[in-house]
């Protein structure tokens, strides 16, 4: 198994198949037994910030239902998103720096530098929450919930 295609699809599967159903309801699952051409759509079911998604991205009206694709794109740039997360970030989102969170920066940082493959770090970190974290970055910025 190629860790370097692979990592991506391990967080997508952990993701939709269980972190992200508690803000989203997974509306298009298409997963793939070669790792190749996989995605899913999300439909947020939780009170999401619209006003700040449409002024960030501008797409949508805050009364539409806005899918969310989620693919190797999308792992990649939430991967991204949290590796580049600096003290000062976290400090000001007053995160601490022994927590998940944290952890879970510190470790992308690795995967991401190395091109996506899987550490230790970040392999033993890998479950429903770190996966949903991803997601959320990936799509908002941030994370948002929990």
């Amino acid at each position: 198994m190629n860790r370097n295609t692979d990592i991506e699809y391990d967080v997508f599967t952990t993701a939709i198949e269980g972190g992200v159903q508690y803000w989203a309801q997974v509306a298009e699952y298409r997963p793939s037994v070669g790792h190749e051409g996989w995605y899913a759509t999300l439909v947020a079911t939780a009170d999401l910030p619209w006003e700040e998604y449409v002024d960030r991205y501008g797409v949508g009206d805050v009364n539409d239902s806005i899918g969310h694709r989620v693919d190797r794109e999308t792992i990649q740039r939430g991967m991204k998103e949290l590796a580049g997360e600096t003290d000062e970030y976290r400090e000001e989102h007053r995160i601490h720096p022994r927590s998940e969170h944290a952890r879970l920066s510190y470790a992308l940082s690795t995967v991401v530098a190395s091109g996506f493959t899987m550490f230790a770090d970040f392999e033993d970190m890998l479950d429903a929450g770190t996966a949903d974290m991803i997601v959320q970055a990936a799509i908002f910025g941030e994370v948002i919930y929990g």
